[in-house]
């Protein structure tokens, strides 16, 4: 009987070979050096519950986006409510996730720093 490498493992190995293989590095290059970072965060944090969060008010959705730029543009709670089908509360609160985020982008933090 084998080792059964795990499959959450294997998927992130894979989504970062590709975003290496985006930036310009080799294939072959690409996938060694994520499943090397992979191997590396298992070592590290390995048995460990590790959240990770969707950080949902950074990655606002284009529909919500769309509430808040009628909104912006002068349109009224209850156009919104009806067109999307969503309650006051709900539209008062995407609204506010949405001024509260908007124009923020991620941006990578510095790993090494002088």
């Amino acid at each position: 009987m084998g080792v059964h490498y795990p499959e959450v493992l294997l998927d992130a190995a894979a989504s970062l070979a590709r975003e290496l293989e985006r930036w310009g590095i080799a294939r072959e290059t690409a996938s060694d050096a994520a499943f090397a970072a992979v191997e590396g965060l298992r070592a590290r944090w390995g048995g460990t519950p590790v959240y990770i969060p969707k950080a949902e008010a950074i990655e606002l959705e284009p529909k919500y986006l769309q509430i808040y730029e009628r909104w912006k543009a002068g349109e009224g709670y209850s156009p919104l409510m009806r067109d999307f089908n969503y309650s006051e509360q709900w539209i008062r609160q995407i609204i506010r996730t949405a001024r509260l985020t908007r124009g923020q982008k991620v941006q990578a933090p510095a790993l090494f720093p002088d």
